[in-house]
């Protein structure tokens, strides 16, 4: 079955105007022993294509409970990032453009979050743009965006989730189906990041910092 492609005119309730003249925004939601790569690369393309983009760490309710509690998360390889804000403190209601859900064994923390699984729900029922790396995808079936048979979301992910995944793509580094984008994992984060781009602001803007980092 073809992949269809992501519309650009995912953000509902604007004139063209209003959308061509507005800053985007993004939100990373980020957990404990994230895939670093998977964040810091589509992050990074992300900001330079001026996109506002804020990192949420996913509290638990323990953490929930601090005063003030750290803003510092340490990836999977023991890199760590500071977040912009805990997610319980993201306005209630708000929707970002891009909601972007990154990989590595955090996953399994995003995938028990109530507030991250209302988010997802959210944004894809908005059609709003949802971006999803590695193990990630799994967190969109926990949500219930990916479908029943036989209309299931075109996705693709890293290997070893394959079988919990319907109608997964083995092949496809980047997989774009209507508001949903999906990618295997780190070695394909800058390809992916750079399809966010080209989805969110426009093509010529993605061919050029693919340019300018000799992509």
């Amino acid at each position: 079955r073809p992949h269809r492609r992501a519309s650009h005119t995912h953000i509902e309730h604007e004139t063209m105007a209003e959308a061509s003249t507005r800053t985007r925004t993004a939100l990373v939601l980020l957990a404990e022993g994230f895939e670093e790569l998977e964040v810091v690369a589509p992050v990074d393309l992300l900001r330079r294509a001026n996109v506002n983009v804020t990192l949420a760490l996913v509290d638990d309710q323990a953490a929930s409970s601090i005063a003030e509690p750290s803003l510092v998360v340490k990836g999977r390889n023991g890199l760590s990032l500071k977040a912009d804000c805990m997610l319980s403190t993201w306005q209630p209601g708000a929707l970002a453009d891009l909601l972007f859900v990154p990989g590595g064994p955090g996953v399994k923390t995003l995938r028990e979050n109530s507030h991250v699984l209302g988010l997802v729900k959210q944004h894809c029922a908005a059609g709003r743009l949802v971006g999803a790396i590695c193990a990630a995808p799994t967190v969109l079936l926990e949500a219930g965006v990916l479908g029943t048979p036989p209309a299931l979301r075109n996705i693709t992910a890293h290997f070893s989730v394959f079988d919990v995944l319907p109608s997964c793509d083995k092949e496809a580094k980047v997989v774009v189906d209507g508001n949903i984008v999906t990618s295997q994992g780190a070695g394909t984060a800058i390809e992916f990041g750079l399809k966010l781009i080209e989805i969110l602001i426009d093509g010529p803007t993605a061919q050029a910092i693919s340019k300018a980092i000799c992509f």
